[in-house]
């Protein structure tokens, strides 16, 4: 059976009823855990940071991958819209409004204006709509985040390749260019180890 991403649209007001108590609880604790998540990288990132007033969140949404109706590890995906405050560059209070894209370890790692239904932007995190208006100078930091984004994308495609192929998922013309896609996976991944 071949992996597939479900988009769970899990806003409470619909979900309530389906959802028992705990699962209801759970569900709270993940947005409110991407809310905080949100105001804490303004915070970090912002020029001004001091000037941030958050105002509202809302249209908050889960997504994963799963594979014979078990989630995935690693795939979690959490959107939630934004609007704040906050001072831009050039030191004039503006409004923004716009959906934060959330990694499975609560990292943002995609800010857009108007919902695309991306899960993610490639390596390179998609934080320009933003950060070009209000944010802040520290570039090792941002570097480190970068890195740490990378690094969590990367693990993300190992581990979907090694568990593609170990389930016989995956498929190619040539039956050697899947051997080699495992060997180059595997070398990837031992590499990445030894060098920790």
């Amino acid at each position: 059976m071949k992996l597939f991403s479900t988009l769970l649209l899990l806003f409470l007001f619909a979900c309530t009823n389906r959802m028992s108590e705990q699962e209801a609880k759970e569900y709270n604790e993940r947005k409110k855990k991407a809310e905080f998540t949100v105001m804490n990288w303004i915070k970090e990132h912002a020029y001004y940071p001091e000037s941030y007033l958050p105002q509202s969140f809302s249209n908050y949404t889960e997504s994963h991958t799963e594979n014979s109706g078990s989630p995935e590890p690693y795939t979690e995906n959490y959107v939630i819209h934004h609007t704040h405050q906050i001072l831009d560059k050039d030191s004039i209070l503006q409004t923004f409004s716009g959906y934060f894209m959330i990694e499975y370890d609560y990292t943002v790692s995609m800010i857009e204006k108007e919902r695309s239904n991306s899960i993610s932007a490639g390596s390179e995190l998609n934080l320009g709509i933003w950060m070009d208006q209000f944010g802040g100078l520290n570039q090792k930091r941002d570097s480190i985040e970068k890195q740490h984004q990378y690094e969590m994308k990367e693990k993300k495609f190992i581990n979907e390749i090694k568990s593609g192929y170990e389930r016989g998922v995956l498929e190619t013309e040539n039956p050697e260019d899947l051997e080699y896609l495992v060997r180059l996976v595997d070398s990837l991944e031992k590499s990445k180890y030894q060098n920790k």
